[in-house]
């Protein structure tokens, strides 16, 4: 409070100034009140609970606001609102965490004192990399507010809200993401989160390909026709948005895992250094560009310490390999995306400035994204795997893919010290993890005898897959690599069936009729021809 004078620049009463804070700051600290319970929801993979309560008090809370300021014209009504739907959506989540989770209720045993020691030095850890990650995004407007004037943060502050509402559809996606990443994390197979980890980076490179297209296509025609056309900036300070927003946003795949992992205790330093090279160069780029200096200076903060410094600690410690294939892939993505922002721009500039040509340059922007993605990235897994998560997602998978509910993998590593066999295995997961979204995959062994419950297994899947290595061989009965005898075959067909549909002649036929186990990177043994 005492450093608001020096902060704004106002024609309003300090002291009115000083209650408008205050509230902010009461309605800030009261979204935290019951946030321990709300990060359960979270972690349990049920936030669509969370985002519902959420949209229902935001729209309680816009009408109320609404009808305040048309019948009292009151910005302290406007606010004393704010905090009472905070404060009723607090108590909503409450009450629904304290009924899925009732051991919250119950008083627990205290944990012991290792374990307490471990779990405050990494609330500390996360207490400092989350106020470095404040100081980074959130002194634009105060510097803004010094150097040029509060004026200007009120220009400003239509080209961010747009970029939050773009950061807010991003975020979506990251939930949505996230309390999986951390299951798969928790695994502690390195290949499997290293492959997610590739996915994941060719997805936000075309979420953050479009935005950024659309974003600059269309700002400058939406701000006249949203607020009016004397709020309009200039063409630099779009491109300090788009260049800090890509900076941001391109790197999503790197805090995901770092969240995910914990890995708060490395980065908290390297933050403060980003903090205050964001600072010094928001001061001297501000003293020579403006607005368009200070909004720059965070995406070269980022891009001189973080943005560099991150993906080698989480290469190093998680996935155990130089971050020289990250760099490459990220330089493949940004000339990529800039073939996306030009042609995005070429064609959008032939258009009007109307609303429904807006609607039009988004569309475009989307089919320009989707082109030269498909066109640059259409063979490769990552893109395969893109492709097959957003047709899960809309419904549009393969009937048979839909509806697919069990697989078997014939595992040549049970039972077996041989690396070659863990390295094709391995390979023929991470297919079998792309194509198919089942929900249970079940593992039986090649080297071993089936068990009855195995050939159960195998004659109840969908698919069922031989997982690698060299196995078949022109006299199975002498040289057993796959230890399977004609009676197994038969087993596997039928070992589902109960004794009286073993008379059912018609079924048993089906049954055979069916391609049912697939050999997926298996070979001939000694390399036979």
């Amino acid at each position: 409070i005492p450093f608001l004078p020096l902060i704004i620049s106002s024609e309003l009463p300090m002291a009115q100034l000083i209650v408008y804070y205050v509230l902010y700051l009461a309605n800030s600290v009261a979204s935290y009140l019951v946030i321990y319970k709300t990060t359960l929801i979270q972690a349990d993979q049920k936030a669509y609970l969370q985002n519902m309560v959420s949209a229902a008090a935001l729209v309680l809370q816009y009408a109320a606001q609404i009808a305040c300021l048309l019948i009292w014209g009151s910005y302290l009504g406007y606010l004393l609102i704010q905090i009472a739907c905070t404060l009723l959506q607090n108590a909503v989540l409450s009450h629904l965490a304290d009924k899925m989770y009732p051991f919250l209720r119950k008083k627990q045993k205290c944990a012991p004192m290792h374990r307490k020691q471990e779990l405050n030095d990494n609330i500390r850890s996360m207490f400092l990399y989350k106020l470095a990650t404040i100081l980074i995004n959130n002194t634009d407007n105060i510097l803004i507010s010094i150097m040029l004037g509060t004026v200007f943060v009120g220009y400003y502050s239509n080209y961010a809200s747009l970029t939050t509402y773009v950061t807010t559809f991003v975020s979506i996606v990251i939930t949505g993401i996230s309390a999986s990443l951390g299951n798969l994390n928790a695994e502690k197979n390195s290949e499997k989160s290293y492959a997610m980890f590739r996915n994941l980076i060719v997805l936000f490179g075309a979420i953050t390909g479009f935005c950024v297209a659309a974003y600059g296509a269309i700002v400058q025609d939406f701000i006249p026709i949203w607020v009016g056309e004397e709020y309009l900036m200039d063409t630099g300070t779009v491109a300090a948005v788009l260049f800090t927003f890509y900076l941001s946003t391109i790197v999503a795949p790197v805090w995901m895992y770092r969240e995910t992992l914990g890995l708060f205790r490395q980065m908290k330093y390297v933050m403060f250094m980003t903090a205050l090279v964001n600072i010094l160069l928001s001061i001297l780029l501000g003293h020579f560009f403006g607005v368009a200096g200070i909004i720059g200076a965070t995406g070269l903060a980022r891009l001189c310490t973080i943005f560099w410094y991150e993906p080698k600690v989480l290469f190093h410690r998680t996935f155990g390999r130089s971050a020289a294939a990250y760099f490459k892939a990220q330089g493949g993505l940004l000339l990529l995306n800039g073939a996306v922002m030009a042609l995005s721009l070429l064609l959008c500039a032939r258009m009007g400035h109307t609303l429904m040509w807006i609607i039009l340059k988004g569309i475009t922007c989307a089919a320009v994204t989707a082109l030269l993605y498909t066109l640059a990235l259409g063979r490769t897994a990552e893109y395969r795997w893109m492709l097959l998560a957003q047709m899960e997602e809309e419904g549009m998978i393969d009937q048979e893919m839909q509806h697919c509910r069990k697989i078997v993998r014939f595992d040549p590593t049970i039972s077996t010290a041989n690396q070659g066999d863990f390295i094709i295995r391995n390979a023929c997961e991470h297919v079998l993890h792309d194509c198919f979204p089942v929900q249970l995959s079940v593992a039986v062994p090649v080297r071993d005898r089936l068990s009855k419950v195995s050939m159960k297994h195998v004659g109840s899947a969908d698919f069922a897959f031989v997982c690698g290595t060299n196995l078949l061989s022109s006299d199975m009965r002498r040289q057993r690599m796959w230890n399977i005898r004609l009676r197994d075959a038969v087993m596997m067909r039928c070992g589902d069936l109960h004794k009286r549909e073993l008379l059912n002649f018609r079924l048993i036929r089906e049954k055979f009729q069916r391609t049912h186990v697939i050999l997926l990177g298996a070979g001939w043994y000694q390399y036979q021809d």
